[in-house]
């Protein structure tokens, strides 16, 4: 299951259009925000309807760097945040040309068992939300 929220968080990163995006009229530049805000650990809140419970708002959270890496927070529906201490090899294949594309297309792929999502598997821990 914690790999399967992982996932789906990951995936949220990528592929889902903020609210201020969807007002605007411009599906993609919320994602393509956030990937640009996640290359650089620059502080960035980016949110958007939850893709089981579209009523609900997700957040992915970017609080900067600590101990050289950035720290990311997934506030998702249920009793936990993931939270995250992404490194830079895990950074740069969620910013990694492909993910941009699939950003700007709106077209996302994925695995449990890409390097991506085991390199969140190991680097996020859910942690109870207050």
């Amino acid at each position: 299951m914690r790999t399967l929220l992982l996932v789906l968080a990951a995936t949220a990163v990528a592929t889902l259009v903020p609210i201020h995006a969807q007002r605007a009229g411009d599906p993609a530049a919320g994602a393509v925000a956030w990937l640009d805000h996640l290359k650089t650990c620059t502080p960035y809140t980016y949110r958007y309807p939850n893709p089981i419970v579209p009523s609900v708002t997700d957040e992915n959270i970017i609080t900067g760097r600590k101990d050289g890496t950035c720290q990311v927070t997934y506030v998702i529906p249920g009793p936990d945040n993931s939270v995250c201490q992404l490194t830079a090899p895990t950074i740069a294949l969620m910013t990694s040309a492909d993910q941009y594309q699939q950003a700007r297309t709106g077209r996302f792929g994925g695995s449990s068992s890409d390097a991506l999502s085991q390199r969140m598997t190991q680097e996020c821990t859910l942690v109870k939300k207050p």
